[in-house]
Formats: C-alpha cells, sequence, structure tokens
C-alpha cells in the first residue's frame, strides 16, 4: 500500500469540525434568496479579511503600490470587496480600512495608466508596463478591470478613462483576431475553433479567450462592436466544452441559434475527460467552471443580464458528473495522475460556486460546502494567511485571491442568479456517483466510487498505480503524480490491460477488476461494493 503522507501536511484539517459545523444546512434545491448572506459568502468574506495580512505584506512603500512581479497587484479585487461589502474588520485584516483604501486607489490609478490597451503604445515599443497579449495578461486585466469597477466612485476621470480603454481595446483585439492566434502570446494556442482532447485539452484557451470579450461587453453594450463581442464570446464559451458527438444533435439554443450550428471544437473525451500534460487534468477540467464563473462576474457588477452561454454550457453537466465521481471528501476531484494545482484550495473555489449558483446545482453545492470546510483551517495552517500552499507558482496567490472575492460576489448576489442553491445530503451526494467507470486504455483509468472509499486503476504511462483513497481522503494517501500505490513505481511500462466492470443493474452490485501486464508479471487489482480493495500480484521484480 502507498506510503501515508506526513501528518504535518495534513493536520490542519483537524479543526475543520468546527468549520464545518458553522455552514448551516438546508433541504436541497432552488429558492428564493434570504436578504442575509449565506454561509459560504460570511466565510469568503472572513477568509479575505485573514488573506489582506498577506496582500499587505507586498506593499511597496517607496513605489507607493502593489507589485507588478507575479501580478501580485490584482490582489486589489479582494480589496475592493472589502471595501465595498461586508463588515470591515480591521483586527482581522492586521491594516485599518482607510489605509487598505488608499493602497488599493493607489495601485489601481497606477496600474491602469500603465497597462498596453490604456498608453496607446505599439506592441514591443515600450511605454507601457503590462498587458496587451491574450495569454495570460487578458485574465488579469479581467480582475483588474472588476475591482475598478466595483470602487468606481473613487477613481478620477483619467483613471476611468484608462480602464475603458483596458476593457474595449482588449475585446477589440481578441475579436480582431477571430478564429487566429495571438501572435504577442508565445506558442499559446486554442488550435483555432478546432480545440484538442488528446493531451493538452484546449478548454483553458479558449476560455481566456472569452475573458476580454466579457469585460469589454459587460461595460460597454452600446459600442458598435459589441455585435461582434458577443458573438465571438458565445462561440469560444461554447466551444471550451465541445463534444462533436454531442454537440451535432444539441438543440439548446444559444442566443437564438443551437449548439450544432456554434460549435466545430473537441476538448474532452466521450467520456467527459480533460486532459493536459498527457493526462487526465482535474485542474483544467475545473475550466469549465472557472471561465464562465470570472465573466458572469462583469455582468453582475454592470447591471446587465448574463448572456445565454453562461447557463446553457454544453456538456457541462458530464463534465461536473466525472468530477464527482472522481470526487474525494474536500468535494474535488482526486488527482491520480498529473499533480498540477493539487491542493491548491483557493484557485478551487470559484469552479464550484459558479456551478453552483449560475448553473443551479444542488450537487455541486454539497461540494462547495465540503471544500468550505476545509478553507480556514488550510488558510491557518503555516505558511499562514496563504490561498495556495505546496506548489505552483507565485502569481496563483494573487488570483486566488481574486477568485475568492469573485466567489463571494456570486452568493452576495445570488438574488440576480438562481436564488439559494441548498446542496443534497452527503449520502445523496455519493449515491448520486457511486458505481464502477472503465475510461479505457487511452485515459488510462478505471475509476469505482462508493460511499466508503474512492478506488481507482491508473495504466497511463508515467502514473502507472492502484490507488485507494478511504473515505475519500486525499491527505491520507498521496496518489498523486509519480508517487507509488500497491505497485513499486509508476514507471512500470504496461504492456497490457484488462478490465472487468460489474453494475448494480446488470451484475447486482458495483465493482471492477483489473489486471495490468508488465515485462515481469502482472498484477491485478478488483474494486469491491463495501470500498473495499483487494490487490494480488505475481511478483514484479526483475529476475
Amino acid at each position: 500500500m502507498a506510503t501515508p503522507t506526513p501528518f504535518p501536511r495534513r493536520r490542519f484539517l483537524l479543526a475543520s469540525g468546527a468549520t464545518a459545523a458553522g455552514l448551516a444546512l438546508a433541504a436541497p434545491g432552488v429558492g428564493v434568496a434570504a436578504p442575509a448572506e449565506s454561509p459560504e459568502a460570511l466565510l469568503y468574506h472572513r477568509l479575505l479579511l485573514r488573506h489582506t495580512r498577506w496582500v499587505e505584506t507586498q506593499w511597496d512603500a517607496a513605489a507607493g503600490r502593489y507589485p507588478l512581479a507575479d501580478f501580485r497587484f490584482v490582489s486589489v479585487l479582494g480589496n475592493a470587496v472589502l471595501l465595498t461589502h461586508g463588515t470591515y474588520d480591521a483586527d482581522l485584516a492586521g491594516v485599518d480600512r482607510d489605509t487598505l483604501a488608499d493602497h488599493t486607489v493607489r495601485t489601481i490609478r497606477h496600474f491602469a495608466a500603465t497597462n498596453f490597451w490604456a498608453t496607446g503604445a505599439s506592441w514591443g515599443g515600450g511605454g507601457y508596463e503590462w498587458g496587451g497579449r491574450v495569454f495570460w495578461d487578458g485574465t488579469f486585466e479581467s480582475y483588474f478591470t472588476a475591482a475598478a469597477r466595483l470602487l468606481w466612485d473613487e477613481l478620477d476621470a483619467a483613471t476611468r478613462a484608462h480602464v475603458d480603454a483596458i476593457a474595449v481595446r482588449g475585446a477589440q483585439y481578441v475579436a480582431g483576431l477571430g478564429a487566429g492566434e495571438d501572435p504577442r502570446s508565445g506558442g499559446w494556442s486554442s488550435n483555432g475553433l478546432a480545440g484538442g482532447h488528446r493531451g493538452d485539452s484546449k478548454i483553458e484557451e479558449m476560455g481566456a479567450k472569452s475573458m476580454p470579450l466579457a469585460t469589454g461587453l459587460a461595460y460597454h453594450p452600446d459600442h458598435p462592436d459589441a455585435g461582434a463581442w458577443r458573438e465571438w464570446l458565445t462561440r469560444w464559451l461554447s466551444n471550451m466544452t465541445g463534444l462533436p458527438s454531442a454537440d451535432r444533435e444539441n438543440g439548446t439554443l444559444i442566443d437564438g441559434r443551437p449548439v450544432s450550428e456554434w460549435n466545430t471544437a473537441q476538448n474532452m473525451y466521450e467520456d467527459h475527460v480533460v486532459e493536459n500534460h498527457g493526462t487526465y487534468a482535474p485542474m483544467y477540467q475545473q475550466s469549465t467552471g472557472a471561465y464562465p464563473g470570472r465573466n458572469a462576474l462583469h455582468f453582475l457588477i454592470a447591471g446587465a443580464p448574463l448572456p445565454d452561454v453562461l447557463a446553457k454550457q454544453p456538456n457541462a453537466d458530464g463534465l461536473w458528473h466525472t468530477m464527482t465521481h472522481l470526487g474525494t471528501a474536500a468535494g474535488l476531484s482526486a488527482h491520480p495522475m498529473v499533480n498540477d494545482r493539487y491542493h491548491l484550495y483557493g484557485r478551487d473555489v470559484l469552479p464550484l460556486t459558479w456551478r453552483r449558483m449560475g448553473q443551479a446545482d444542488p450537487y455541486t453545492a454539497r461540494s462547495e460546502r465540503m471544500l468550505a470546510a476545509h478553507l480556514e483551517p488550510y488558510l491557518a495552517y503555516p505558511p499562514e494567511d496563504r490561498l495556495t500552499k505546496f506548489s505552483g507558482e507565485p502569481k496563483y496567490e494573487p488570483e486566488a485571491r481574486a477568485e475568492v472575492a469573485t466567489a463571494y460576489l456570486l452568493h452576495a448576489w445570488r438574488d440576480r442568479l438562481h436564488g439559494d442553491v441548498r446542496p443534497v445530503s452527503e449520502a445523496r451526494y455519493w449515491a448520486s456517483v457511486a458505481g464502477a467507470t472503465d475510461y479505457g486504455a487511452e485515459v488510462g483509468l478505471v475509476a469505482h466510487q462508493s460511499a466508503r472509499a474512492l478506488a481507482m486503476a491508473v495504466s497511463k504511462a508515467g502514473h502507472v498505480k492502484f490507488a485507494f483513497l478511504p473515505e475519500h481522503d486525499d491527505w491520507l494517501f498521496d496518489v498523486t503524480g509519480a508517487a507509488p500505490a500497491f505497485l513499486p513505481g509508476t514507471a512500470l511500462a504496461v504492456t497490457g490491460r484488462r478490465v472487468a466492470r460489474y453494475t448494480r443493474a446488470g451484475d447486482g452490485f458495483d465493482g471492477s477488476a483489473t489486471v495490468l501486464r508488465f515485462g515481469t508479471g502482472a498484477a491485478g487489482y478488483a474494486t469491491l461494493p463495501t470500498g473495499a480493495v483487494v490487490y494480488a500480484t505475481s511478483g514484479l521484480a526483475a529476475d
């Protein structure tokens, strides 16, 4: 069996029961929003306050702003939410409100004036500090614009004009590219409108192309180019979750036209699996919620109707079912293969919140509630006051703050979405995804979810293992990336794969049996309806 992860990394979970107890429960379903803030909104507000302690360590007093490096200045979106919503707690934030407001407005003023679109500079010719590229400047321009719009009344006329230029010119640029690629972004590409699903899905790249379009359209709906912005916004967001075998028969109308007329891309496998870095990649599959949530925020701030495509996203049900079928006690998919952004909880919040609040899913409401129970202990665990820990790039920290701020606003403005979307019970949640699935030899994954455990047989090259997560706990055993599980190493070369799958409907029980052959022998893994697993091997040591 795999070696348990050292306990210090797991210790923060000991406090999670107290957090979970603070989240009020209700019957599942959709209802009218109550005037009071939801438990999740209150939690996210507290997280932002506590996280402000980290933000203020980034303040550059000599420059008079938060830094450009790693896009740390987009922390202003979280600041803007705290300055405009809820009760400000200076003790929890570690800074008084007036100081935070001063730091925020000064930062917005500077980076609005020095953005590529605002300066009117020529690309590569100097005269600007940041921005202008679809990948990934457009993401941070979106966060930044949302912060400025929340504090619009506090900004001078010149700064407002600069922010408007970011929104308008960014949208014009992306629409002007059509299905082509951004020459400023190096090798990043959506592969036009064809996308891709083997090893390197373009779900994220298509989502990124939508963001400048949403920003421009939300605040400037009467601009002469707004029609083109809406057309390309719909096309990129619809195609990002494209699956031709389903889309050809999908008559759902988006802006008056069926999905079959919008979509040409394939960005997932037939069983609703998204690959990146050569394997199943949960963070990229979560793009199905992250990008619509980021885009929806601008229309909510502007008081504008949300575009059709945000609620009618093709194939979203299947993508979310896969993530829940592979789900853990934190409400998130396990990472049995690539561990990109694994346990970076601050980056996981928004996809769940959007699916719940924007698409009225009571099952993902349970996922969000499960993740919420982990968040305050996670924030308090060293390094303290951080929303992303253990791995990843420095830019993920300010990005996580922006996304928690967005999640807060989706809850705070839930009366403009679907009201209160109450979570199903945990028992009903696990029952909805119980059973065994063989995702095929190419994906290289067999998964069996039950009320008591998640078990997975992975045959993907470089990640070969038999993973076992009792009680759905992905902190007890590390089954990600190159971490071995049952088998002596993940680099074993699979020479043969046989799978038998059993269903309650056809066989009277759910289960699976997988046999993998290697050059030095064979190993088998059976998953039982009780949640138990059985492992057997001929011995795999070299002669």
